[in-house]
């Protein structure tokens, strides 16, 4: 917005007023009393005029439209809500004024309106977020837990991954998988290592809600899931807490005799990709940092 521009100070000259030598700048409807040829208020007019026209400027354009239609201020976002709570001080100032001179339905409704704001619809992530916060753990909420970590991984990885498939059962109906994304034949990039890395055509995903770390059978329960003859070696558990130390040990065993790479991941993990995917980076960098980190700390 227009600042008022701070004019010259008055100074001592050849002509005689009675704002001659004043250090406080006189207010503009004085300036009559002042004599015609002072350069000062020639100056002073040149800089206030442009200001004046400017605000009326804008009243015809923002504020007399608004007025009409009693619509007031709306906020669009909640960083904007102090500047509109500004603005709407700054009118009322306004039509408080005019109203001294001629009261209006208009201008009455809009003195009396209060202020009100509409929140601005959450972004998809930060509504995964919340939901996943929300969620509590336990097995009775083991389906909310579920499809929610099936709303976050397609938000982060499909695409190039294509969409998911819940509670696929085997042949023979004993085994049946929380979630598989299929990788498409021709995917790049990180999903294409892990294609040929681990000769996947799927990534094979348990959920696991419990409420507390899961154990090593967790994972070998999981690891059943996972064959060359299969659809593939890499499968990915998720629960609400980092993994015990049976977990772990668990994992090495099954990656170092069969070749079966289990990647586990918790509630802050896909907090932290979510992120990562809003902020237009690759979310796949936190899977690929969990696999180094296993893989190097291996003996």
């Amino acid at each position: 917005m227009m600042s008022k521009p701070e004019p010259s100070k008055c100074v001592s000259c050849q002509l005689v007023c009675e704002f001659k030598g004043r250090t406080i700048s006189p207010k503009f409807g004085e300036l009559e009393k002042v004599l015609k040829d002072c350069p000062y208020k020639i100056k002073l007019q040149q800089i206030i005029e442009p200001y004046l026209r400017y605000q009326s400027e804008l009243y015809k354009r923002y504020i007399k439209p608004q007025v009409d239609l009693q619509l007031g201020i709306r906020a669009y976002l909640d960083n904007f809500q102090a500047i509109q709570k500004d603005l709407i001080n700054s009118w009322r100032s306004i039509y408080e004024n005019l109203s001294r001179s001629f009261a209006t339905y208009y201008s009455e409704q809009f003195l009396k309106q209060p202020i009100k704001f509409i929140a601005p619809p959450k972004p998809h992530s930060q509504e995964l977020i919340e939901r996943l916060s929300a969620c509590p753990p336990g097995l009775e909420k083991w389906k909310e837990f579920e499809d929610i970590c099936k709303e976050i991984l397609t938000f982060l990885f499909v695409p190039p991954l294509l969409e998911p498939l819940d509670h696929v059962r085997t042949e023979s109906g004993l085994q049946i998988r929380d979630l598989i994304f299929h990788i498409p034949c021709n995917v790049g990039g990180f999903w294409d290592f892990i294609q040929r890395k681990y000769d996947a055509v799927a990534v094979i995903v348990e959920c696991k809600n419990y409420s507390n770390p899961i154990e090593g059978n967790n994972v070998v329960i999981s690891s059943k899931y996972l064959g060359k003859k299969r659809l593939g070696l890499f499968g990915i558990v998720i629960s609400r807490f980092s993994p015990a130390e049976s977990a772990f040990k668990e994992r090495k065993r099954l990656w170092t005799e069969d070749g079966k790479l289990i990647l586990c991941l918790k509630d802050k993990d896909l907090k932290t990709m979510i992120k990562l995917k809003d902020e237009g980076k690759d979310s796949e960098i936190i899977l690929d940092m969990k696999q180094r980190d296993f893989l190097q700390s291996l003996e």
